[in-house]
Order: C-alpha cells, then sequence, then structure tokens
C-alpha cells in the first residue's frame, strides 16, 4: 500500500479564473543520502575539503574547510597543564610494544585530555586541566587515565597504569601522580590491556 501526500495549489490564470490542480506525491521515506559536496553540487563527487579540522586530534587535516567528523582524540589546550613522561609501552608478552607508528593518549573518562606520537622511552604526554570554561578536564590531584591508538591497524586499546610515578628520569622517589598544573611526571611503564 502506498502512502500519499495531497497538495492542493491555486492558480491565477489571466486573473480570471481560478483553476484547482489536485497534485499527489508518494510520502514514502527515500533510502536515498542528499548532501552538497565542496563545490556546493548536491551529490557531488568533489570531497577534498572534508576532514578533521581539529589541530589537535591525531588525524588533523590541514587541507580541510570542512569538519567531516572524523576526528580521533581531539582536546582543547587549556592554561593548566601537566606532562606525564612514558619510559616504556608493554605488551602482553611484558616486551615493549614493536609497532612503527602509535599514539599514546590522556583521559578523564572519555574526555581526551592530550596525546602525542609514541617517540620513544620518555615521551612527554601534554595533559590538560580544567580551565576558564572547560570543566571536564581534569581538577587538582586527579589521575588520567592512558589509551593506546595503533594508527596502522586504527585499534584502541586500553593501558594499565599502577599509579607510580617519580620526580626523576632515574626514578628515584616516588611522587603522587595528581595532576597540578605544570606538573611534571615519570612514569616507569604503561600495559596494554587487550
Amino acid at each position: 500500500m502506498i502512502n500519499l501526500c495531497v497538495n492542493y495549489i491555486l492558480i491565477m490564470k489571466n486573473k480570471l479564473f481560478l483553476i484547482l490542480t489536485l497534485m499527489v506525491f508518494s510520502c514514502e521515506e527515500s533510502d536515498d543520502i542528499v548532501f552538497i559536496d565542496c563545490n556546493g553540487t548536491e551529490n557531488g563527487d568533489e570531497m577534498s575539503c572534508f576532514g578533521c579540522t581539529e589541530i589537535n586530534s591525531l588525524n588533523y587535516d590541514s587541507f580541510a574547510t570542512q569538519d567531516d567528523g572524523s576526528c580521533i582524540w581531539s582536546y582543547q589546550i587549556t592554561q593548566n597543564q601537566s606532562f606525564y613522561f612514558i619510559e616504556k609501552i608493554i605488551d602482553s608478552t611484558g616486551n615493549q610494544v614493536d609497532v612503527d607508528s602509535f599514539y599514546i593518549g590522556a583521559f578523564k573518562n572519555n574526555n581526551c585530555l592530550g596525546s602525542r606520537m609514541w617517540n620513544g622511552p620518555y615521551t612527554d604526554i601534554p595533559v590538560m586541566g580544567n580551565s576558564g570554561l572547560i570543566d571536564n578536564y581534569l581538577n587538582l590531584d586527579e589521575i588520567p587515565s592512558f589509551k593506546y591508538y595503533d594508527v596502522k591497524e586504527s585499534l584502541v586499546f586500553n593501558l594499565y597504569f599502577d599509579g607510580i610515578c617519580y620526580d626523576n628520569a632515574n626514578h628515584t622517589d616516588i611522587i603522587n601522580c595528581g595532576f597540578k598544573n605544570n606538573g611534571i611526571y615519570y612514569i616507569n611503564s604503561l600495559s596494554l590491556v587487550y
């Protein structure tokens, strides 16, 4: 059974006669998606302007002028920041992860607080705290959680963190890992959680 819509249109012809025209249209939903491409063409094929426009995302596209919702781990830089230096990322065998390209991100719940591509031992992860209008980042003494993102495989894993931080790269003095503005923390290792 077809669902019908009926529209009545009054047309004036030569200012003397009114003609009543009955127009019948199908009101069924269409599965076709209508979009406007970069040239303003409906369902066109010029898509080069779409991409991630958030500069602090892992997949920021400097050529994109229209955000397509594809941003990965985006965050805003705030005035309150700390840095967590990570010495090792450990896999299930207890060895350093052997992957060419991956990122480490700091989180509070599902909010990314900062991220950095792994560049070897003591990669620093910037971590943002609440300031100004931003109130879903870290407060004083809160501890971030960490995640791993494999670029080639597009895989995300949680990282186990034992909550132990040190005040230097030699790991001589244990300190509180809780966030404070301008804090510097050294972490021995984070382990992949499969």
